[in-house]
């Protein structure tokens, strides 16, 4: 994978940019160098890269949120955009931050545009697709603990201690799972046990109910005897009873017989006086009727009198009301002829108004006309002149830019400068404290430590011959016999020749010390010697770096466009007269590499700088004021245009409103003529309704004289239309008393029939008997219901007991099943068990095989980047710990040179196994390193790099352990817009 740029807006350090797009890092394959002072944005640049790309937020012992910590002062939203490629792909991934952001989390295909993933769960898992992850978690600690270690942090778990150690490799080397396995099948087991125990409970319960109902079968075979007994018994109770209700049921229908016979008398009775009192109330209706014919007879005549004055006056009265009409019509037609007068009025105020408001609108077009010509005049005849300013404040406008960039480019050669001669200074110093005879020294030493050891050893190994002659003899002489008489001799003593033996041995023991003291002499001198030679190299290495330095300065200085320049300053000169000459800068071209005098060309630059800046402060005031100048004309000649838009557009209205105006004021006029007209049509239609109305002027008389025609008949008329309603009743009324008649000798003989049958009835009842054969029935009813009590008491008892039974059965069958389970719940007991101990057992076995494997790959890249080749173990058990063979020292016993580069070695093994990726990030690999050291491991690792096979390395560093050694460097610098990249020409 390539990392290809990198875009941050709003981030800690980073703004908003001189584009308001932010700051954008470019980074290229291989080697890139990230550099730049303390508090400048480097680790910034990699939290947001990991952030971004590899899903990982900031790892802290404090708790923050992202958009706090990310988020920069002030700023309520943030973006970061990352440009990268993987296997011939190209893809963007951009990401939001703050509460004010709208910026969806998307991967963007650079090839066509198109939106591969979308919303952060999408966005994970593309990633993880893409890469060859499992998942988030996995793709996030690939980077916080191989990909981008965090400053400081790259040795510390092969020095931590051993729950540490194991923490934090056991997941990465993914053996942790053994062990959470283990510890996660431990509640399998508990629930287990927990089973096995319940179960047990269970049974004991189970055998106790079986105990219980062990004699269930036995008694329920007698409770079923009893039951078969009591129910013959209640069968023939039931036949005897079922005889005697027969017997009742007929007596009771006897009796029901004779009830309804004397219901029936007794109906026919209340209807024979039903009938009689209807019979009655007809003859009273009949005699009303009667009545009332002889007074319509009497007042027939008053009654017709008072009808016809009665239609008279309904004539009369619709004349009146045609009068009334006439009258309101004739009162509404005055009252229009007033209205329309006032209208034509009115009309004709209104349109003299409308007429003095069109001519004071005529007045004003007039004016504007005159208004808006004279600035066309203005703008018209001024117009070249300010094109001609404007073009000039354009190009001046430009040329400040210019400028500007001029001597920010001249401000960061200087800048350079200055590191280049603090270098040459720290360089020039270690030169001059140097002693040339301290190589030559170790040398010499080393060389007479090397001829000491040579002669102890060939004093070792002789001695070691002797004593091997003397353990020889004595095998020979053991027991005091001589070897060639094979007797017993005095001369051959093995006492004296153990003596011999021991006293060899002493010396060879003083010997053995020796070589090893003066072993360790001699390595401690080929060390030093050794030690001194590199630094010889170095510092040889450093002067030619410090001539390429001086050399990149003076190319860069010749690199800076000081004609074009020159002309930028000559044109605005040529606009403003005030402006004065640039400054003349003295050429460091001709200066030699040597400390004076690259000093003394810094110095003389660096007051050309100050004397440069204060002529553009001068220049820039000059030229923004004239700027400022053109502008304000500028927006005042648009205030002229827009108020001639504007007069323009006044104008159009006033027209607008002149024909409004001359349009309401015929209106006004038509509108009095139409009033005026109308006024006297309703003149003549009032003169025809008074004619019309004097028709009627005796109508009031005529009425009052029919209404006391009518008051003097109304007695009369009253009493008719009382009386006359039931006289026309009277033959139905009569009608009707027949049929109440005819009724009343129906309903008496109904009685005498119904008395009749009674009598019958009451002769073939005899109450003694039936009351016999009820008590009988109810005797018998109170046996059957105790025998029935009987039966279902001994029914309760048989099915209580056969509960017990199937009880007995199924816990039985529970036992049975409770003893299968059991024999299941130890199984699974000895199974869980045994995969336990086999996932605890198998973890340090596959631990120890990827860290031997992980061991042979980092020991490969260490012999590649150290001088002297090691022998690298890496043991998982008891605490991840590396050890280094020869020595056996353990990685605390190194120097701290050399346990960055068995660090820096072991990640990118890691690198190597986990990820195929091949990229990596080092934040400060050099922290903690000594100022000679520095440059051996940045040697070091750019090797380890190339080693390693990385497609790209990105290494962040302020120190100049990496100057000249790395073609991609980025600087950063901090100001007060925020960090920016600083190029260097």
């Amino acid at each position: 994978m390539i990392v290809r740029s990198m875009r941050l807006k709003n981030i800690k350090s980073y703004g908003e940019g001189p584009k308001g797009d932010g700051v954008t890092i470019n980074f290229e394959p291989g080697t890139n160098r990230i550099a730049g002072k303390n508090g400048h944005g480097k680790t910034t640049l990699i939290e947001s890269l990991g952030y971004a790309l590899f899903l990982t937020e900031p790892v802290f012992e404090e708790n923050f949120q992202i958009e706090t910590y990310f988020l920069r002062t002030g700023k309520k939203a943030a973006e970061i955009d990352v440009t990268f490629g993987h296997r011939g792909e190209f893809f963007r991934i951009e990401r939001g931050l703050g509460p004010n952001s709208r910026r969806q989390t998307k991967v963007v295909d650079l090839v066509n545009g198109s939106t591969c993933a979308e919303g952060a769960r999408e966005v994970s898992g593309f990633l993880c697709r893409l890469f060859g992850l499992p998942d988030s978690k996995r793709f996030s600690e690939l980077f916080w603990k191989l990909i981008g270690v965090r400053q400081g942090r790259l040795t510390w778990p092969f020095d931590s201690k051993p729950s540490a150690a194991k923490d934090y490799f056991e997941p990465l080397l993914d053996v942790a799972v053994f062990r959470e396995c283990f510890q996660s099948l431990k509640p399998a087991v508990d629930e287990f046990m927990a089973r096995l125990h319940e179960q047990e409970r269970v049974r004991a319960a189970v055998e106790e109910r079986i105990r219980e109902r062990g004699d269930s079968a036995a008694a329920l075979e007698v409770k079923r005897r009893r039951f078969k007994e009591i129910e013959l018994q209640l069968q023939a109770l039931n036949q005897v009873r079922e005889n005697l209700l027969n017997r009742l049921a007929k007596l009771e229908a006897m009796e029901i017989s004779l009830r309804a016979a004397e219901a029936q008398r007794n109906s026919a009775q209340n209807a024979l006086g039903l009938a009689r009192q209807h019979r009655e109330i007809a003859e009273r209706r009949m005699r009303e009727s009667m009545e009332a014919a002889g007074v319509v007879a009497e007042v027939v005549s008053g009654y017709n009198c008072f009808e016809t004055a009665e239609s008279e006056l309904q004539i009369l009265r619709a004349k009146q009301a045609e009068q009334h009409r006439l009258e309101m019509e004739l009162a509404e037609a005055e009252k229009k002829k007033v209205e329309l007068e006032g209208k034509t009025s009115a009309a004709g105020s209104q349109a003299d108004i409308f007429a003095r408001q069109k001519q004071s609108k005529e007045e004003e077009r007039a004016g504007i006309y005159e208004r808006r010509a004279a600035i066309r005049i203005y703008l018209s005849g001024s117009q070249p002149e300010f094109d001609r300013q404007r073009n000039l404040e354009k190009s001046a406008t430009q040329t400040l830019s210019d400028l500007r960039h001029f001597i920010n480019s001249f401000t960061a050669l200087l800048a350079h400068g200055e590191t280049t001669l603090q270098k040459m200074r720290e360089i020039t110093a270690i030169l001059a404290s140097r002693d040339a005879s301290i190589l030559q020294s170790a040398q010499a030493q080393e060389a007479t430590m090397s001829e000491a050891l040579q002669s102890l050893r060939q004093h070792l190994a002789a001695a070691s011959a002797e004593r091997a002659a003397l353990q020889k003899q004595l095998q020979q002489i053991e027991g005091g016999i001589c070897p060639f008489l094979k007797e017993q001799c005095r001369q051959f003593d093995p006492s004296k020749v153990e003596g011999d033996l021991k006293e060899k041995g002493e010396t060879i023991g003083d010997l053995e010390r020796k070589r090893v003291t003066a072993e360790y002499t001699w390595r401690a001198a080929q060390s030093e010697y050794e030690k001194r030679r590199k630094e010889e190299q170095d510092l040889a290495g450093k002067s030619g770096q410090l001539g390429q330095m001086v050399l990149d300065f003076l190319s860069g200085f010749g690199r800076l466009e000081w004609g074009k320049t020159r002309h930028a300053v000559c044109r605005l000169r040529g606009w403003i007269q005030e402006i004065q000459p640039l400054p003349e800068c003295p050429d460091p071209a001709g200066q030699s590499g040597e400390t004076g005098s690259f000093e003394s060309s810094y110095r003389q630059c660096a007051d050309y700088l100050k004397e440069l800046e204060n002529w553009w402060q001068g220049t820039g005031i000059l030229v923004q004021t004239r700027i400022d100048a053109v502008v304000e004309e500028e927006n005042r000649r648009q205030s002229d245009q827009r108020d001639e838009v504007h007069y323009g557009d006044h104008l159009h209205r006033i027209e607008a409103e002149i024909g409004n105006l001359e349009w309401a004021e015929n209106e006004q006029r038509e509108a009095a003529a139409v009033c005026r007209r109308e006024s006297a049509q309703l003149e003549q239609k009032i003169t025809d309704l008074n004619q019309y109305r004097r028709a009627f002027a005796l109508l009031g008389d005529q009425i009052a004289q029919l209404a006391q025609r009518q008051q003097r008949h109304r007695s009369d008329y009253q009493r008719y239309l009382g009386a006359k309603p039931l006289a026309d009743e009277r033959g139905a009324r009569e009608m009707e008393l027949d049929a109440q008649r005819k009724r009343e000798e129906r309903v008496a003989a109904e009685l005498a029939f119904c008395e009749s049958t009674l009598s019958q009835l009451r002769l073939g009842t005899a109450e003694v008997s039936l009351a016999a054969v009820r008590r009988e029935f109810e005797e018998q009813s109170a046996a059957v219901a105790a025998e029935s009590a009987n039966l279902e008491h001994a029914r309760q008892e048989t099915e209580r007991e056969e509960i017990r039974f199937r009880e007995w059965q199924e816990a039985c069958a529970r036992r049975d099943e409770i003893v299968r389970i059991l024999a299941r719940l130890s199984a699974a007991i000895k199974l869980t068990e045994l995969a336990r101990v086999s996932l605890r057992d198998s973890a340090p076995l596959v631990a120890q095989n990827l860290c031997g494997r992980i061991a042979g790959q980092a020991q490969r890249i260490f012999n590649r980047i150290n001088p002297d080749p090691v022998e690298l173990r890496w043991e998982a058990s008891p605490r991840y710990s590396l050890r280094v063979i020869p020595g056996d020292r353990r990685f605390a016993m190194l120097s701290g040179g050399e346990q960055t580069k068995l660090a820096l070695a072991m990640t990118l093994a890691m690198i190597q196994e986990f990820s195929g990726l091949r990229f990596c990030v080092f934040d400060e690999p050099t922290y903690g390193v000594d100022a000679e050291s520095r440059e051996k491991l940045g040697d070091a690792m750019l090797e380890a790099q190339k080693v390693a096979e990385l497609e790209q390395l990105i290494l962040v560093s302020h120190d100049d352990a990496f100057d000249g050694k790395i073609e991609n460097s980025i600087y950063l610098r901090k100001t007060a817009e925020g960090t920016e990249v600083v190029q260097f020409p």
